[in-house]
């Protein structure tokens, strides 16, 4: 590997990214992933990269286009889009609903056998 920032930042990439999801995920919900191929981890994961892929392009429109504009306005409400990041956002907060209805019913099982 390279010793530029991008190549490196690359190569432990699918190694942190499992291991922070894990710790916020552990410091906000008291949870912990059973594995990496966690359903729930692998679907976090789908949008991170998603979010990430699309940077440069929604980036370079920003400023084409410009950041709070009328134009960006006009396009938005002829369109009836949504700003990519919003779209993003919720799609990460209904993934953490489901995943902790996941984990409560899945409680409430445990409990039940017991």
């Amino acid at each position: 590997p390279r010793l530029d920032g991008v190549r490196v930042l690359h190569d432990v990439r699918p190694i942190l990214r499992p291991l922070t999801f894990n710790l916020v995920l552990y410091a906000t919900m008291g949870h912990h992933l059973s594995s990496f191929d966690d359903e729930f981890f692998l679907a976090f994961d789908r949008l991170a990269t998603q979010f990430w892929n699309n940077f440069r392009v929604r980036m370079f429109a920003s400023f084409v286009i410009g950041n709070g504009t009328l134009y960006r306005v006009l396009f938005k409400r002829l369109f009836n889009l949504q700003d990519y990041g919003e779209s993003i956002r919720q799609q990460m907060v209904d993934l953490v609903r489901q995943y902790h209805a996941k984990y409560e019913q899945n409680n409430c099982n445990q409990n039940a056998l017991n």
